[in-house]
């Protein structure tokens, strides 16, 4: 297409017809793919949590995936919270702080599923009669 401008043509009309022209451009074959980034969340609330005595807490898992999982490799959102709520109840150690408690599910689930690369989790345990308070541990582990 030959474009025939006048010869006192300004820069400002030239900058304008330049982007006119590119915008009918086609694309090249060169355009990449459109990448997709993918996540899950899960909301476990009022869980019962005998930990350090009677406690109340809430937990929110994030989980990202690698690029490109395949269909059959997203984890089942039943089998996570009943390896989360196992985990919790069966904790071995009842003198570590939550933030342990977390930091270690964490690194857990992020070891057992492979499609997984990283796991976020917000912990939230509600007032006792001796500590009066919220309070939440955030913990994110990656590979």
């Amino acid at each position: 297409m030959k474009l025939k401008l006048p010869s006192r043509c300004s820069s400002r009309a030239l900058a304008l017809a330049l982007v006119v022209l590119c915008s009918f451009a086609p694309l090249s074959a060169a355009t990449p793919p459109p990448r997709v980034a993918e996540a899950f969340s899960l909301e476990l609330r009022r869980v019962p949590l005998d930990h350090q005595g009677p406690q109340v807490i809430d937990l929110t898992l994030k989980l990202t995936y690698v690029a490109g999982i395949g269909d059959k490799e997203y984890p089942d959102f039943e089998a996570l919270k009943t390896e989360i709520l196992t985990f919790l109840k069966d904790y071995p150690n009842e003198t570590d702080y939550i933030e342990v408690v977390n930091r270690k599910l964490c690194l857990a689930l992020l070891a057992r599923h492979a499609p997984v690369t990283s796991v976020s989790i917000d912990l939230r345990t509600y007032p006792t009669m001796t500590i009066t308070y919220d309070h939440t541990s955030h913990c994110v582990a990656t590979r």
